[in-house]
């Protein structure tokens, strides 16, 4: 791999020089295509996934326990593919979501790095909040917010 020294200049302030060890530069025109190269290899899960850049879900439909300890075991080759290169996730930007309608759905706590993955009652996907109970309120709330801002700053 190769090792790119930086040093960055704002105004007349240069920033100390530091070894990059990994990495493209930040909007470049190459580092779409890199970063599609870099997770190719990604393994096969036995849960379903969607990746939109740099964004990645796993998920499953949980019917028992077996289920959801597939998903876990899911997390932990995610977690090995992690290692191999030399990656690091951070399981404070993992959340666990559980989308159910089951007056008693399976819970079981996920983890990665030993560390239990928060759960959440709400999640942004693209550009849609996706509530637990599926309902629209959250996203409807935001939507509404962000065009009442918009139509505050043209008055």
């Amino acid at each position: 791999m190769v090792i790119f020294i930086a040093g960055l200049k704002i105004f007349y302030t240069r920033s100390n020089i530091a070894p990059i060890q990994s990495g493209v530069s930040q909007g470049s025109i190459q580092g779409p295509t890199l970063f599609l190269l870099y997770i190719n290899d990604l393994p096969d899960y036995q849960s379903a996934v969607r990746h939109f850049t740099h964004d990645y879900v796993l998920y499953r439909q949980i019917k028992n326990n077996a289920d959801a300890n597939l998903h876990q075991e899911d997390l932990e080759t995610l977690e090995a593919w992690e290692n191999d290169w030399l990656m690091e996730f951070h399981p404070n930007k993992c959340p666990v979501i559980h989308i159910t309608n089951n007056r008693k759905p399976i819970r079981q706590s996920y983890n990665i790095h030993g560390h239990v993955l928060d759960e959440i009652e709400s999640a942004k996907y693209l550009t849609a909040n996706i509530h637990h109970k599926l309902n629209w309120n959250t996203h409807t709330d935001q939507v509404v917010r962000k065009a009442n801002n918009t139509r505050a700053f043209f008055k």
